[in-house]
């Protein structure tokens, strides 16, 4: 909860820096950029994170064995990354695109090129966080926000580099960040001989349905400002539906956190427990997200205003559309972690890909004709029907009832109480 309110705080801080000295078009291009940079990690990155949690929590392999392995396999699919980017971007017509709408054709190579380190560091988290070392990644996860916000002042603010500088305020941050992830590996267990052809077909075997899982819903979560900027060609309304997204997915933090508490937790604890945690959890999630989106939507013109100035009025309409897909986005993160570390990914991509579907469709048929209002009111229909598909397969599994995930107890509060008095 700590990590989780300190994260909210810097990111919060970074986005207003980010959104006010770039204004709504820089802001825009800053984000799309991102967006082509993370869509390449995910297509290149075959959940290797995600199967070291569960490979190092199940003991099948050693930390150390792990860590020799994730050291090889990150630099390859890496490379691997930027080769398709390159092939893609280099294509005529898509290359002449991203220069016509003053997006920065080697600003995007920039930030491209952290996806070999970047996946070097989530894949050596993914071995602390299967030791269920969860201190550290928060430590790690702070030290990066806290790098990122540095560099951004530095040089957005008062070098005045614009959009150049936060990209390689972006770049330097995953640098150092990888770093300090790697020194924190060598410090123990270090490095250790593998076989190499062993780990990938165990690794490969968990996380190929979970990598589709992962690629899916990426494009569910982000495929939208993809079609903004297709369908409007508007940098500027890009600017607004990203501020929008920003403060909305402020409220996914805690969930996100507990996600990657329960995982790690899940592959090594009875059935009996996951029954009684896993619904907990999501009851509590829940609750919270829907008290705090309510809070939001009720202040959300003011902080807008506020922090990012007049000329991002536009992003309170949208905003506040996401909020009720949010709330449901942060209970099928508990939803889907408890089907992950039980191994049961198949149930995700039926879910993830059911909502793409619908995503895809519905955003087709509205973004021309209503904007990013329709973008915002698709994403929350989209997250309702992933978490309506996740949380009927979990109730499945573990017996229960559907609503067992949905209505909180009187006993929930004493638990918690306990929880912390312990």
């Amino acid at each position: 909860m700590v990590t989780s309110i300190a994260s909210l705080i810097l990111g919060m801080i970074l986005s207003i820096v980010l959104a006010r000295y770039l204004q709504p078009e820089g802001y825009g291009k800053y984000s799309f950029i991102f967006l082509v940079c993370f869509l390449v990690y995910q297509v290149s990155h075959l959940s290797i994170s995600g199967a070291n949690i569960f490979l190092v929590g199940k003991r099948i392999f050693s930390p150390s064995q792990t860590g020799t392995a994730s050291l090889i396999i990150s630099f390859g699919l890496g490379l691997v990354g930027l080769l398709l980017f390159g092939l893609i971007a280099n294509l005529g017509p898509i290359r002449e695109e991203i220069i016509q709408k003053g997006i920065g054709y080697n600003l995007l190579w920039i930030a491209v090129a952290t996806v070999p380190i970047l996946m070097l560091s989530d894949n050596l988290k993914g071995i602390f966080l299967g030791m269920e070392k969860i201190r550290l990644v928060n430590i790690l996860l702070l030290s990066y926000l806290g790098f990122q916000l540095f560099s951004s002042f530095i040089f957005v603010v008062l070098l005045k580099m614009e959009l150049t500088g936060a990209i390689v305020a972006y770049l330097l941050a995953n640098i150092a960040g990888s770093f300090l992830v790697l020194a924190c590996f060598m410090r123990s267990p270090n490095f250790e001989k593998v076989h190499f052809a062993s780990y990938i077909k165990q690794a490969l075997a968990y996380s190929w349905k979970l990598h589709l899982g992962a690629i899916v819903f990426f494009l569910i979560y982000r495929l939208d400002v993809f079609l903004i900027v297709y369908l409007t060609g508007d940098m500027v309304a890009v600017g607004f539906y990203a501020a929008a997204v920003g403060f909305a997915e402020k409220i996914d933090i805690i969930p996100r956190v507990v996600s990657s508490v329960l995982f790690p937790r899940i592959t090594t604890i009875t059935k009996e427990e996951v029954r009684k945690y896993g619904p907990f959890l999501s009851r509590m999630t829940l609750l919270l997200g829907g008290l705090l989106a309510l809070f939001l939507a009720t202040i959300s013109y003011y902080v807008v205003v506020l922090l990012l100035g007049v000329e991002y009025e536009s992003a309170v309409i949208p905003l506040c559309i996401l909020l009720p897909g949010t709330v449901f986005l942060g209970g099928g993160r508990i939803v889907s972690t408890e089907l992950m570390g039980q191994g049961k990914t198949d149930i995700l991509a039926v879910a993830n890909c059911t909502a793409l579907v619908f995503n895809v469709v519905l955003n087709l048929l509205f973004i021309p004709k209503f904007g990013i209002n329709a973008a915002a009111a698709v994403s929350s229909i989209t997250y309702a029907v992933m978490f309506i598909i996740e949380l009927r397969g979990s109730s499945q599994l573990s017996g229960l009832s559907v609503s067992e995930y949905l209505i909180p107890r009187k006993d929930d509060f004493f638990e918690i109480r306990r929880q912390l008095l312990s």
